[in-house]
């Protein structure tokens, strides 16, 4: 466990302190923890329940060094899917403990961030992962977010499902229409979700309408980052519906209307900038990875060119000046190579 917990403390120090030799010792630790986390990844199953906390531990810090210097193109990737493994071999069951549960919650957030990156789901958009592990527990509004992600996720890959080959066009036409109204059904929850934290939100008396980036505030990073990615999954539903209005004939008129999803659209966005720029007053590097793909989200899909820039600012800043290069990096490459999962055509 001393090498993953060495080796990303060790790159933040190189990172600010600009010494080559603290980062060639970042790099060695970097590589011993490579192997002790590849070791316990070849016996998955047989690991004792001891030993499960700090072993799916190190994959996530692990994963840490890869979003703030990045050694190849999926390294961050690679560390969560791998702790998803440790999860799914162990059973929904496990994490219903409360000894349990918070390392499940950390790697069910990362592995949502990196299905999005990948477009692949995991095991967690199951409904046994859904419930199981939350058996006796109320969720709360984010945990409520991270299942419609998680819903989401599954339904773009049945999308993708709908247009492979020999998929027959009444048949595509009918898995569309499947996996469209469950978009509405979970735009619906998102409302309901809305109705519960909107009052995070806090319209600022002094606005700057030519950058939109103190649109809101709010009170707590914590609070900034829910309503953050309660704001990305909106946007994502829209984007999808907008794809295929000719498929939703019993979606309520007003939303087929240009200019209320231009609106609809043009608010999700407002909600994802402005906690980004409340997030980057803070150093907290947990807050950042989830935000990364939000904001990247922003640049390539709002209607307003002025959010799409300031999107882009805020990825450009955080790549300069915060522990998170890597990820920034991918982000803006994204951006500029228009490679996104919610294409599917």
């Amino acid at each position: 466990m001393r090498a993953p917990l060495l080796a990303p403390s060790l790159l933040l120090l190189a990172t600010q302190s600009q010494q080559q030799s603290v980062f060639k010792e970042a790099l060695r630790w970097y590589d011993r923890g490579l192997g002790y986390i590849r070791g316990t990844l070849a016996s998955a199953t047989n690991i004792p329940g001891y030993e499960i906390l700090s072993i799916m531990s190190a994959a996530i810090l692990m994963s840490f060094f890869e979003t703030i210097n990045s050694t190849v193109d999926s390294g961050y990737e690679q560390h969560i899917f791998g702790a998803v493994t440790l999860l799914e071999a162990n059973g929904p069951e496990t994490f219903t403990s409360p000894e349990y549960h918070d390392i499940f919650l950390a790697v069910r957030g990362h592995a949502i961030t990196v299905s999005f990156m990948t477009g692949n789901p995991t095991c967690l958009s199951e409904e046994e992962w859904l419930t199981i592990p939350f058996i006796g527990i109320k969720k709360s509004p984010s945990e409520e977010i991270n299942d419609v992600l998680l819903a989401i996720i599954k339904l773009l890959a049945q999308l993708r499902t709908s247009t492979v080959v020999g998929v027959g066009h009444s048949e595509q036409v009918n898995m569309q229409e499947k996996v469209l109204l469950n978009l509405c059904y979970l735009k619906a929850e998102l409302d309901r979700i809305w109705n519960e934290i909107n009052h995070w939100e806090i319209h600022n008396m002094v606005d700057a309408p030519n950058t939109l980036e103190s649109h809101y505030t709010y009170t707590n990073a914590s609070e900034a980052r829910i309503v953050a990615m309660h704001g990305y999954a909106r946007l994502i539903i829209l984007l999808l519906l907008d794809k295929f209005p000719s498929l939703i004939p019993s979606y309520p008129a007003e939303i087929m209307n240009e200019n209320y999803k231009e609106s609809q659209l043009t608010q999700a966005s407002a909600s994802i900038i402005s906690a980004a720029s409340y997030l980057s007053q803070f150093d907290i590097g947990c807050a950042y990875l989830r935000m990364t793909l939000p904001v990247q989200l922003v640049a390539q899909g709002s209607p307003s060119s002025v959010q799409r820039n300031h999107a882009i600012k805020i990825l450009r800043d955080w790549f300069a000046e915060k522990p998170l290069k890597g990820l920034a990096k991918k982000a803006l490459q994204n951006i500029t190579y228009g490679d996104h999962k919610l294409t599917f055509q």
